[in-house]
């Protein structure tokens, strides 16, 4: 064995040492919510069909029929009538909710952040339940990691959860148990302040909901490993060097050859006489350009299970001016598509929606819809401020028509 190490301090710092996490622990078993979660916080792919979108149904705020945002709320819904009367169940009406503009409750309680949550988290894991408090935070999102146990009743309706989550305080040695027990809101008692929120239909009685990952996960898996011979095969240290021993090499050369390699390092070279090493071959992938071709095809694949454009996951898509698919320009239609996924993804939540408004401030909400700017609009510039003021200017403008 060699003692030199001049070369192994070259080529550490030229090596390629970093192992992607995602990799490196395994996280392939869809069945395990461990790996669906790591999977969400660093999956580019699963983040951005996940998290991504749920975060941009919600960068504004939802329209509401009735409007509960107040005059600031740009309408649709085909022009909510703002003289209707508001239904409120006066047994969860509180007194701070005797107004139906909730604008400031919901930005100080971060609504749309928990809307975007509830929507990941349903999404990943089939449920989740979502608690409702009267001081900070006032609510969380909880599923498998904190949820110990159900409690159904003779109908199959889950009417209670015990819940059991721990936290270490930022730079502190503090670790803190949380333990609650609680009520679900359902049709028999609804007073409850939490709520059970599935995704879809499921497939079988013993699921709550439908993962929205399944038909996905071994793609994105695919994907990864792509990127990691793509990686690999980009890498200085991507091939190695296969020495051919001369036939006069005695143990005391071979080592003193090992010796000199190792003190040159990959970054340099070494040399001896043909009758000690007769040649020294550079071994490389063959048409590593492969793996660049097949992750496409992955890449493509998944695009379609998501049902979305495949611009939305391409950082430049063909055709396009290099524009940045996933928040950037698109391709000419690629937006609509993606708006019908959000109002599809919105609708499977909406009843619950509904549900959360109606437990927190004892409204009524008759409709509602994500707030998605229209491609023409984008297409002139035209912001819900711009649009607010002409309607102001000119009522009968062709804005407005």
């Amino acid at each position: 064995m060699s003692t030199q190490n001049i070369g192994n301090i070259a080529d550490f710092y030229g090596l390629f040492t970093y192992q992607d996490t995602l990799i490196y622990f395994g996280i392939e078993n869809h069945d395990d919510w461990r790996h669906r979660e790591i999977a969400l916080r660093y999956d580019p792919y699963i983040r951005a069909y996940i998290r991504g979108l749920d975060e941009e149904l919600f960068a504004e705020k939802p329209i509401m029929k009735p409007n509960i945002f107040g005059d600031n709320q740009e309408t649709s819904l085909d022009e909510i009538d703002s003289e209707e009367p508001v239904e409120v169940d006066a047994n969860i009406m509180t007194e701070e909710s005797t107004s139906t503009d909730v604008s400031e409750d919901w930005d100080r309680e971060r609504w749309n952040n928990l809307h975007a949550k509830f929507f990941d988290k349903s999404r990943v894991h089939s449920f989740s339940i979502v608690k409702l408090y009267n001081a900070p935070p006032y609510w969380r999102v909880y599923t498998h990691r904190e949820i110990k146990k159900i409690v159904y009743d003779d109908n199959n309706i889950a009417t209670h959860v015990y819940i059991e989550w721990s936290k270490s305080l930022p730079h502190s040695e503090k670790f803190i148990t949380f333990r609650e027990d609680f009520d679900l809101y359902h049709e028999g008692n609804q007073t409850a302040d939490a709520l059970l929120i599935p995704f879809g239909v499921p497939h079988n009685e013993e699921e709550l909901g439908e993962y929205d990952l399944s038909d996905k996960w071994t793609t994105s898996v695919y994907i990864r490993y792509s990127d990691l011979d793509i990686t690999s095969n980009s890498a200085k240290t991507s091939g190695f060097l296969h020495v051919v021993f001369g036939t006069a090499i005695t143990p005391t050369s071979r080592q003193a050859f090992i010796n000199a390699l190792d003190m040159a390092g990959s970054t340099r070279g070494t040399g001896a006489k043909r009758n000690v090493v007769e040649e020294i071959l550079p071994i490389f992938p063959q048409k590593p350009e492969f793996t660049v071709v097949a992750k496409g095809e992955h890449v493509k694949t998944f695009a379609f299970a998501c049902r979305l454009p495949l611009s939305y996951f391409r950082a430049e898509p063909e055709g396009s001016n290099g524009g940045f698919g996933m928040g950037g320009d698109l391709l000419s239609g690629d937006e609509s598509k993606i708006n019908k996924k959000k109002m599809f993804l919105f609708g499977k939540f909406k009843p619950y929606i509904k549900t959360l408004i109606m437990m927190r401030w004892g409204i009524i909400i008759e409709d509602c819809e994500p707030f998605i700017y229209e491609t023409e609009k984008e297409e002139l510039e035209v912001t819900p401020l711009d649009q607010e003021r002409a309607l102001e200017n000119d009522k009968g403008s062709d804005l407005n028509k």
